[in-house]
C-alpha cells in the first residue's frame, strides 16, 4: 500500500512539474545563445564571475520576528522581481555571538511558514537562523509564475546564472 501511495505521489509531482515546464520551450536561437554565453564566460576569472557589486544596496527591514535583508542581485534578469535578493534573519537571544544556520528551500516547499517554525526552534537552541530566498523563489517570483518555476527550465543561460549567483 505504501509503495503504491509513494508511486502515485511521485507520478503526480512529476506530472505537475512537467506541466509547469511545458510553458518553457527551447527556441531556434537557444543553441547559438548558449554558445555565445559559454564563450563569454570562458574569458572570466572566478573572481569576475562571482563578483559582488561595489554597492549592493543592502536595506534591512525589521519586524517582530525577523530582520529581512535585501540587496541588488549581481545578475540583472528580465524579471525585476528576481533582481532583488533577500534573506530573512532570525536572531536568537545570544545575538551575534551565536552560530548561524543557513536554510535554503526544499523541493516543493511553497510557503515560508515551515522555515519560520524551524528558525524558532533553532533560536530556542541558541542558534541564529537565516532563510535565503533563492532565485525565482518566494519573494523573487515574477508575477504570473509559480514558486521556483523559472529556476530550472530549457533556458540554460537562466539556469546557469540562477545557480551560480544569488
Amino acid at each position: 500500500m505504501r509503495r503504491a501511495a509513494a508511486a502515485t505521489v511521485d507520478s503526480l509531482m512529476c506530472a505537475s512539474m512537467n506541466f509547469l515546464q511545458s510553458r518553457h520551450h527551447l527556441h531556434a536561437r537557444s543553441r547559438f545563445e548558449m554558445e555565445q554565453y559559454v564563450t563569454a564566460c570562458e574569458k572570466l576569472t572566478a573572481e569576475d564571475f562571482y563578483a559582488v557589486p561595489s554597492d549592493p544596496g543592502i536595506a534591512p527591514l525589521v519586524d517582530e520576528q525577523c530582520a529581512t535583508i535585501t540587496w541588488a542581485s549581481p545578475i540583472s534578469t528580465n524579471f525585476t522581481a528576481n533582481n532583488t535578493a533577500r534573506a530573512d534573519f532570525f536572531l536568537c537571544a545570544r545575538g551575534w555571538e551565536a552560530p548561524t544556520v543557513l536554510m535554503l528551500h526544499a523541493l516543493m516547499s511553497a510557503s515560508h511558514i515551515g522555515y519560520r517554525r524551524y528558525a524558532a526552534e533553532f533560536n530556542k537552541l541558541g542558534w541564529n537562523a537565516c532563510f535565503v530566498h533563492l532565485p525565482y523563489h518566494y519573494s523573487r517570483v515574477p508575477r504570473g509564475y509559480w514558486n521556483g518555476e523559472l529556476a530550472i527550465t530549457a533556458d540554460l543561460i537562466r539556469n546557469a546564472e540562477g545557480c551560480a549567483r544569488v
